[in-house]
């Protein structure tokens, strides 16, 4: 396998992306600049930008990699993200599910695992099982996340509620091998869904 991705990956730029979508003629929600902190997101790396209905996170450096010349340090990486969601009065919001796309490049002898969950509120957790991959291999991956603990948020007062957002991945194997993990650096997105409810 022609192990490319290292050199390329330095130099280029990540894009995370959570948009929301909301049912047909409900109100806006508002998201609030979020904060942010890991090994994969140092501060002054991520941009945001947000509309009334989306909101995008914009990386400039988020991976793990191994193999011969790289520090161990750069095998794993984490990143958690929280942004504030301001529902309109009388309504209450639900995530329906968070998406991950990105990308791997293994040797053999070596693996690389992503790991994900998000919580909203005091209402819902969602996660799904962990994703992991044997090399040798070279491929586009998707992740989906739902909500596993669920119960309805109290009717909206105006106050924002917090929703966090949890990555963390890494590569393991022989060291001299080589490896890396990625949320896609062209066009990987983290698709959040929340869906507005009217309070009866």
């Amino acid at each position: 396998m022609s192990f490319r991705v290292s050199s390329i990956y330095r130099c280029s730029v990540l894009f995370f992306i959570v948009s929301v979508t909301l049912l047909a003629d409900s109100p806006s929600l508002i998201f609030s600049a979020p904060t942010y902190r890991g090994t994969g997101c140092a501060q002054g790396s991520v941009a945001f930008l947000a509309t009334s209905d989306a909101f995008s996170f914009i990386f400039s450096s988020y991976l793990a990699e191994k193999g011969p010349g790289i520090s161990i340090k750069n095998s794993t990486k984490n990143c958690q993200l929280i942004t504030r969601v301001t529902v309109p009065l009388d309504y209450t919001a639900e995530v329906v599910s968070i998406d991950y796309r990105g990308f791997t490049e293994l040797e053999s002898k070596t693996a690389s695992y992503l790991f994900t969950y998000f919580i909203f509120g005091n209402s819902q957790v969602g996660s799904s099982p962990m994703k992991y991959f044997s090399g040798p291999k070279e491929f586009d991956f998707f992740k989906r996340d739902k909500p596993y603990f669920n119960r309805p948020n109290r009717c909206s007062t105006g106050q924002p509620i917090a929703l966090v957002l949890n990555t963390s991945m890494g590569v393991i194997g022989s060291s001299n091998r080589q490896g890396v993990i990625t949320l896609d650096s062209i066009d990987a997105t983290i698709e959040a869904k929340l869906r507005l409810v009217p309070c009866r």
